[in-house]
């Protein structure tokens, strides 16, 4: 069983290390090589195949400013945002009684955090460069896990703070177990308003408005941040070499694992 478990972990760690790589590689390139377009180029050229093709999407990296005429005030970490996604999770602490090894009864104390609710919003917002005066609409929600987020809230309300109470009152039907509730785990990421934005995506022509959002069309990699590109490079390479890491140590482990079975 040892030998299967270390051939298991090497062939994992390698899988996961090279799949990984790829695609952070894949997504380094397109950020690298890809040709930052103006907004005026960029709506000059989907007017120009929109006239043939209503629907034509343009697939395009854009940089300019986020522009938030009403950001909303995220509800955890009152920090102004354009986009803010949260998750509130009960923290309990469950006592179990068991029999070790000798046959003597021990205790054993856990936490455990479970998922009460989610919430995600956003207002409009529009990027802007100096080209032109165009305002080109950004589709948060299309984005999904494609968008840089700053993480600005985690932080443990205990069950008899001002804020649980709140929290249970209005989520009154929330069943909490027969654990005990020891309070909440406040869980906060947004997209700030008003700073530099990035866009790898694709744009439209959607009504009145140009929308950019997550590329559909050409199955290439999409990302919406407010970071620099040169950032957005070494966050990628960051990334992978914390790939390669995982899975040489998987791949070290069941080899490991195998030398002890033959010895």
């Amino acid at each position: 069983m040892q030998l299967g478990i270390g051939l298991l972990l090497i062939v994992i760690g390698a899988a996961f290390a090279v799949l990984q790589y790829k695609k952070n590689s894949a997504r380094m390139q397109e950020t690298q090589y890809m040709q930052t377009s103006s907004v005026k180029d960029a709506v000059a050229i989907v007017d120009d195949m929109a006239a043939s093709d209503p629907g034509y999407r343009h697939y395009v990296e854009l940089k300019g400013t986020l522009v938030c005429d009403s950001p909303l005030t995220a509800p955890f970490s009152n920090r102004p945002a354009s986009y803010y996604a949260n998750r509130c999770l009960s923290v309990s602490e469950q006592t179990s009684v068991y029999q070790d090894k000798d046959n003597s009864r021990r205790t054993r104390v856990s936490k455990q955090e479970n998922e009460i609710s989610t919430e995600h919003q956003h207002v409009d917002a529009f990027l802007k460069d100096n080209s032109c005066d165009v305002p080109v609409w950004v589709n948060f929600e299309s984005f999904g896990s494609d968008m840089d987020l700053i993480e600005c809230c985690d932080r443990f309300e205990p069950a008899d703070s001002p804020w649980s109470n709140r929290f249970r009152s209005r989520y009154s039907n929330v069943s909490y177990g027969s654990s005990r509730f020891l309070g909440y785990r406040l869980v906060e990421k947004i997209f700030p308003p008003n700073g530099p934005v990035y866009v790898l995506g694709e744009l439209m022509h959607m009504g009145e408005r140009y929308v950019v959002e997550k590329a559909q069309v050409s199955k290439k990699p999409s990302l919406l941040s407010y970071k620099s590109e040169e950032q957005i490079v070494q966050d990628h390479k960051a990334t992978q070499t914390t790939s390669l890491i995982v899975g040489g140590v998987m791949a070290l482990i069941g080899l490991v694992m195998i030398v002890m079975h033959f010895t």
